[in-house]
């Protein structure tokens, strides 16, 4: 690519010179001959022509990709996204300083929208948090201690799970989390899921996967039980 960028870019710095001194330059400085015509038109060709790729991607052409990919020559794909590469090198080396402040202004208009993007994206994802937080029990960090210091442990009765049953019930938040009904409970988080499985089995619980992970909630039956209860 490189040495397609530089052919082009002396093609396009010669056809600028002929046209005259100020084709691809804004102004011509007074004493100055055709050799640094020349030189500068040839400049303003080549960084014309160094600025396809960048204007390439910014449309979307997979044409870059193409060319630095595992393809060779004699594949059809190939030799069509090179001839696409090498008339967009010399319409940008021929046309050099229209080319350069149109690829700028795309470039930058790009970058502006990229940073709406982001801040739209940053403001949708502080709502589904606070969303979130309204209907997804979020982890607790440990469970409450069933003992004081320097007690001994005591076996713990069953856990009827009609009791986790109604934690659902008690709580604002439909989605409940294990750790959250053992902190609520007050039991382990082992006894939670032993009586979440046979509220599962009995299809009154189930459970769903959030972007917070495992949570259970409700089934239609539960609910009704829940209410006759």
């Amino acid at each position: 690519m490189a040495i397609v960028i530089a052919i082009t870019g002396v093609i396009g710095g010669a056809v600028a010179c002929s046209r005259g001194p100020s084709t691809n330059t804004t102004r011509s400085e007074p004493g100055k001959g055709w050799i640094h015509r020349l030189a500068v038109s040839t400049l303003e060709s080549v960084a014309a022509a160094a600025i396809v790729p960048l204007f390439l991607s910014t449309i979307g052409s997979d044409d870059i990709k193409t060319l630095l990919g595992n393809l060779w020559i004699d594949d059809p794909v190939y030799r069509l996204a090179f001839v696409r590469f090498v008339g967009f090198c010399l319409v940008a080396a021929l046309g050099a300083r229209r080319f350069i402040d149109s690829a700028s202004a795309r470039v930058f208009k790009l970058e502006g929208q990229v940073k709406d993007v982001q801040a739209t994206s940053a403001q949708n994802q502080a709502k589904i948090t606070q969303i979130a937080d309204t209907v997804l029990e979020d982890d607790a960090v440990t469970a409450r201690p069933t003992t004081t210091a320097g007690e001994t442990p005591k076996a713990a009765a069953p856990l009827d799970p009609s009791t986790v049953l109604e934690a659902f019930a008690n709580g604002n938040i439909p989605a409940r989390s294990i750790q959250g009904l053992a902190v609520s409970l007050a039991r382990s988080t082992e006894d939670i899921k032993s009586a979440l499985q046979t509220l599962q089995q009995r299809e009154l619980v189930r459970a769903v996967e959030t972007f917070r992970g495992e949570r259970w909630i409700l089934t239609a039956l539960g609910s009704e039980a829940l209410q006759r209860a």
